[in-house]
């Protein structure tokens, strides 16, 4: 279960810090596939027509094993590159994509840095328990 509380944490507009963050509301699709590998043109054009706002190679299994347990997910989405639906932009290759990793690296750090204060003064009893309950439900083992 994506926790809105956590992701509304860490998806503060973070533009003052000299990156954008932007979110779709209420907080955009995220289009997960096997990777890693990039996108044909003709995919990336498809994934935007379905809605994706993101495309990753993350977020699953995570987020069904994070489900299942009962834990609070929330992802720090941060783009490499444009896929290849954005016409005007350079070509994806590996090189720009790693280096677009590492300046990213930062801003996850900071994002984290962040939203870690916050979400340690934030009453989560609740959010934990609808959580707990989600997963109790979510795995079929038999009773002795």
């Amino acid at each position: 279960m994506k926790s809105s509380r956590a992701s509304g944490i860490t998806g503060v507009n973070r533009r003052g810090e000299g990156f954008g963050c932007t979110l779709s509301p209420p907080w955009g699709q995220c289009w997960t596939i096997e990777g890693p590998r990039f996108s044909s043109r003709a995919e990336s054009l498809m994934f935007r027509q379905w809605g994706a706002d993101v495309i990753n190679m993350t977020t699953v299994p995570e987020v069904i094993l994070a489900k299942e347990v009962g834990l609070c997910y929330a992802s720090i989405a941060m783009a490499t590159d444009y896929d290849c639906w954005k016409e005007h932009e350079e070509a994806v290759c590996v090189d720009n994509v790693m280096k677009t990793m590492k300046e990213n690296a930062n801003k996850a750090s900071s994002i984290l840095l962040t939203a870690i204060p916050v979400i340690c003064q934030m009453d989560w009893e609740h959010t934990i328990a609808g959580h707990r309950a989600v997963a109790q439900s979510s795995v079929m083992l038999p009773k002795h």
